[in-house]
Parts: structure tokens; C-alpha cells; sequence
């Protein structure tokens, strides 16, 4: 499937997707920055994105679910769509640069799944986050 590249025949002939390749996506995507309540992406953050379109054409028989969070702060319902347009913002943006839709989804969280204490400003930071999941 993947003539260029090589890859192990359990995966069609094409590379695997390892566990490093999805954190340097995830570190990626975390340094994606919005705009403050809102799912727009801002300039700076289009270095990353390309970084994660390379990626992900590197891996072009995997696929991806984009999962949006946010920390604890303000209406929970508020957040639960804003971390679906985040999301969604960044999977477009994907799309946009030639990853083939078939192969991403998304999904937002909300509040839903912290991974750090929302006391804190920086626990707060890191759950304000878009996470990249490989689907199998």
C-alpha cells in the first residue's frame, strides 16, 4: 500500500505508527494556541501544524482522532463546545493541507478529562489541550 516507504507486511507494507511518533504529535498539538474562549487558531501556531501535517503524510495509512479539552474554568457546557471546535479547528486545518479526511475524526471533552489539577494556573495550562490519538 505505502510503495515508497518501507513497513512490515502486517501493516500493509506501509510504517508503523509508534508511541514516539504520537507524542511528537501530541507535543505538537499541544503548542497549538487559540484565541482566549474562542476555536480560532492563532498565526503562531502554524509552524506546529505543519509539523504535524508532515507527520502525518509520513504515516498516510494511519489514522487519527483529535480529542479537545479544557481546564475547569467558566459554564461546562460552554467548554464542552469549545473543546469540540477546537478540535475540529485543528482537524480542518488538516484537512485544508491535504490529510485525507477519512482518516481523522474529532471529538471534545470539556472538563471531562483533566490531567493535571485545575487549582493551578499552570494545572489549568495543561488541561487546555488538543490530544492526538491513533486509531486502530
Amino acid at each position: 500500500a505505502c510503495p515508497t516507504v518501507a513497513g512490515p507486511i502486517s501493516n500493509k507494507g506501509c510504517p508503523e505508527v509508534t508511541a514516539a511518533v504520537i507524542k511528537k504529535l501530541n507535543e505538537f498539538s499541544k503548542s497549538v494556541l487559540f484565541d482566549s474562549s474562542k476555536a480560532t487558531i492563532k498565526a503562531e501556531s502554524n509552524d506546529k501544524l505543519e509539523e504535524m501535517v508532515k507527520v502525518m503524510n509520513e504515516y498516510n495509512s494511519a489514522n487519527f482522532r483529535l480529542e479537545g479539552h479544557t481546564d475547569s474554568t467558566g459554564n461546562a457546557a460552554k467548554n464542552l463546545q469549545l473543546s469540540k471546535d477546537r478540535a475540529a479547528a485543528i482537524k480542518n486545518y488538516l484537512i485544508a493541507k491535504g490529510i485525507n479526511e477519512s482518516r481523522l475524526s474529532s471529538e471534545g471533552y470539556g472538563i471531562t478529562k483533566p490531567i493535571a489539577s485545575n487549582k493551578t494556573v499552570a494545572g489549568r495550562a495543561q488541561n487546555r489541550r488538543v490530544e492526538i490519538i491513533l486509531v486502530k
